[in-house]
């Protein structure tokens, strides 16, 4: 086929830090809770934290074998964040409402997301990608503003109000 793949690698390698670079000005100094997210929520959290955003809190189902590593490297950061465990969507907004972070990444309620201005991040897309563009992905996410957010946390800003 006659491809050279360090060229390719080399491409892939300066998109993932133009984005990083990127992202990291647009997230720096932003909390975050994780939540519902497959694969390795706390890799997930140090790619986070190396883009300046404060993981709260992550919800999640178990900690799994392979998530032990990189648990000590957030420790060993200075990151500690709320380990949640539960699917019952009334204490998870509450524990959201009081935490305040400024971005949800993973699968919960966007209208419950609006009406405490909390920006939803959906990272199913990157699921089945791998490496340089697994990675690429989550950063493209995490820079898009969700459709109709704006409009979303609009609504739900006059209904808390009381005025229609």
């Amino acid at each position: 086929m006659n491809i050279d793949l360090s060229c390719e690698i080399q491409e892939l390698k300066k998109e993932t830090e133009e984005l990083l670079c990127e992202a990291h000005m647009s997230l720096v100094g932003k909390t975050c809770a994780i939540s519902g997210i497959f694969g390795r929520p706390f890799d997930l959290a140090l790619l986070l934290t190396s883009l300046g955003v404060e993981p709260k809190v992550i919800l999640l189902q178990m900690i799994l074998p392979e998530d032990r590593p990189d648990i000590q490297k957030l420790l060993a950061r200075g990151i500690d964040p709320i380990i949640f465990q539960g699917d019952n969507s009334l204490q998870n907004e509450e524990l959201l409402s009081e935490l305040s972070p400024d971005i949800s990444l993973g699968v919960l309620d966007r209208q419950a997301l609006a009406r405490m201005a909390i920006v939803p991040v959906v990272l199913s897309t990157s699921y089945y990608m791998l490496g340089f563009e697994s990675t690429n992905e989550v950063l493209r996410l995490l820079l898009e503003k969700p459709a109709g957010l704006e409009a979303l946390m609009y609504k739900e800003k006059i209904l808390a109000k009381g005025v229609c």
